[in-house]
């Protein structure tokens, strides 16, 4: 499922995994607030999870599982 991300999505990923707030992620990756919310959506999407903590759990799976 992780596949369907695109490299942006999958880097915002990482950052909400990580505990980063939306701002936080904003001012590291040179981006306005208004694209992340655009890109967090999308992996919610994509990921079929409501909330940063289902997300950040399906990364985990997904790293455990390709160790």
């Amino acid at each position: 499922m992780l596949k369907l991300l695109s490299p942006s999505e999958f880097i915002v990923l990482r950052f909400i995994a990580d505990g980063n707030t939306n701002a936080e992620i904003s001012g590291r990756l040179f981006a306005p607030v208004a694209v992340i919310d655009d890109n967090m959506q999308s992996v919610f999407k994509k990921l079929k999870v409501r909330n940063c903590f289902q997300a950040a759990l399906k990364l985990a799976l997904y790293m455990e599982k390709t160790k």
